[in-house]
């Protein structure tokens, strides 16, 4: 499958996928999945490594124990420019001692790549964030064609 995510959620343990598929007249089809099921548990690990960016993004300074307690929400992608170059934005939530709401952290919208010959290098993600974006839209893909929790190894039925 060709696609282009433009949105991979968890919500309140539902999955929410957003993706199109350009068309040979290089516009696109547009497609979403909201899905109960529970992913394969590469899709959950492969979220929680993006703890750290948002971290280190947003110059939050959590330590290594407040860091875990960091719930990754979602990623929104978009594709722009000549090349077609991917942006993102990581949503995550933090408990606040003492409230009933989280605190919500948007990471700044970064891209891949400079639009044009040159630009300011703060304007993109880091290398290893670019990759771990790749794995996590990998990940969707395969959540799309079936991929999911085996919740039993032996399936037994009384018939």
């Amino acid at each position: 499958m060709n696609t282009e995510f433009t949105k991979i959620k968890i919500v309140d343990d539902r999955i929410h996928l957003e993706w199109q598929v350009r068309r040979n007249d290089d516009s696109f089809d547009t497609f979403s999945l909201d899905s109960k099921d529970k992913p394969a548990p590469s899709f959950s690990l492969k979220l929680l490594d993006f703890r750290s960016f948002v971290n280190d993004i947003c110059d939050l300074r959590l330590n290594e124990t407040e860091l875990h307690t960091l719930e990754i929400r979602g990623l929104s992608l978009s594709y722009s420019g000549d090349k077609h170059i991917m942006g993102t934005t990581i949503t995550a939530l933090k408990a606040l001692p003492g409230r009933n709401a989280p605190l919500v952290v948007n990471t700044p919208h970064l891209i891949e790549d400079y639009y044009s010959d040159n630009g300011d290098p703060k304007c993109l993600l880091p290398q290893d964030l670019v990759t771990l974006i790749y794995e996590i839209q990998f990940e969707a893909e395969h959540f799309i064609k079936g991929f999911r929790l085996q919740l039993n190894l032996f399936d037994v039925r009384n018939n």
